[in-house]
């Protein structure tokens, strides 16, 4: 069977289902920390999400896009959506990739450069969020983050993990 979708340029329909985001590396020494990102995101409607680039006014608007924290370098998206280009802006980054009815997976990978002992991300989520959880090593200190659990453990191979997380996370919270 072929599915013919009508096409929208509305972001109503896109939701976050999962956004698993996991330090698996830290360097002390040149302050930077590899980061690891498998989101999985929805389209709940009828019809295939495709920005509007003929209208300047509505593309910065309406493009598909993530933050990122700051000091953020080599980022490398890979996805199960349709042919489409990853946009860098100064926030994180945008997709120009058609998003059909149905789930699909996003990975991504970065460089957080950071001062001190720590950094801080403001997590945006303009398509909301079932479950987001926040994967740090073990051995590597503290994460918090607001309305989210209490810090527990889990062990992914031979590497043990702490992990917060949250959900149910309303559109723009």
């Amino acid at each position: 069977k072929i599915y013919i979708y009508d096409r929208t340029d509305s972001l109503e329909d896109i939701r976050l289902n999962s956004y698993v985001m996991m330090i698996p590396s830290i360097d002390r020494n040149s302050r930077q920390a590899g980061v690891l990102s498998m989101i999985k995101i929805n389209n709940s409607g009828n019809k295939v999400f495709s920005a509007n680039f003929s209208d300047p006014n509505i593309t910065g608007i309406n493009l598909f896009r993530f933050n990122l924290p700051d000091g953020w370098s080599n980022l490398s998206v890979e996805s199960e959506l349709p042919v489409g280009n990853v946009i860098e802006i100064n926030t994180g980054f945008a997709m120009s990739n058609p998003i059909p009815p149905g789930e699909y997976s996003i990975l991504t990978n970065y460089i957080i450069n950071y001062e001190k002992n720590n950094f801080h991300f403001d997590l945006k989520l303009p398509y909301g969020g079932e479950n987001i959880q926040f994967l740090l090593p073990y051995e590597a200190g503290k994460i918090t983050a607001e309305n989210f659990s209490d810090e527990t453990n889990i062990t992914i191979g031979e590497k043990k993990y702490k992990v917060i997380s949250g959900g149910n996370f309303a559109k723009n919270q």
